[in-house]
């Protein structure tokens, strides 16, 4: 078990690090409710400690929403984690890449692009790929750049579904029947004589 920083409780890492056994064996439900519960107990956020644990279990549980499926719900996850992480960093300038602050938060915006895509909001996945991107100060990450590569794959999909719907209208139906029990006629009008 990792040190115990200051203000977090030992339970609380207990918790966490129980969470985090249930989430690699593939038990997202569980790990779920465990991170969920941790976060409903944790009352004020005391010191920088405290506040950088809080973010780690928030992303975690939204790792757990994806891996449920549940997008927008790791969307609202994942942007209070990154809403966080600016008041965190606004006290100090940017942390090491290698910092546990900087690891959340650039795996928060990798998670929030992908939750985006799934959610077919391509360009808010390429902003916070890009966000990401701009981070860890241009470094390339196989991760992300797979991800960028499903986004603009997705894109392209949604691109040309929608261009095979547009077919050219060249004729028109016409249905006439004057009464209820007459029978139909159909008439074809040519649009383009």
């Amino acid at each position: 078990m990792q040190d115990r920083p200051a203000g977090i409780a030992k339970n609380g890492l207990k918790l966490k690090e129980k969470a985090n056994r249930l989430y690699q064996n593939k038990s997202y439900t569980a790990a779920f409710g465990i991170y969920s519960k941790i976060l409903a107990n944790s009352g004020t956020e005391d010191n920088d400690d405290v506040k950088e644990f809080l973010r780690t279990v928030r992303s975690n549980r939204a790792a757990a929403h994806i891996s449920l499926g549940h997008y927008a719900e790791a969307v609202e996850d994942l942007q209070h984690v990154l809403s966080s992480s600016s008041s965190v960093r606004n006290a100090v300038s940017k942390p090491p890449l290698s910092s546990p602050l900087a690891t959340t938060t650039r795996k928060s915006y990798l998670r929030l692009a992908r939750c985006f895509c799934e959610l077919g909001k391509f360009d808010d996945a390429t902003k916070h790929l890009d966000a990401h991107r701009d981070f860890v100060d241009g470094m390339r990450a196989p991760e992300e750049d797979e991800l960028r590569d499903k986004v603009y794959g997705a894109q392209r999909n949604v691109s040309i579904a929608t261009e095979d719907r547009a077919i050219p209208l060249n004729y028109v139906v016409e249905i006439i029947q004057p009464t209820p029990t007459a029978p139909i006629r159909l008439y074809e009008i040519d649009l383009y004589p």
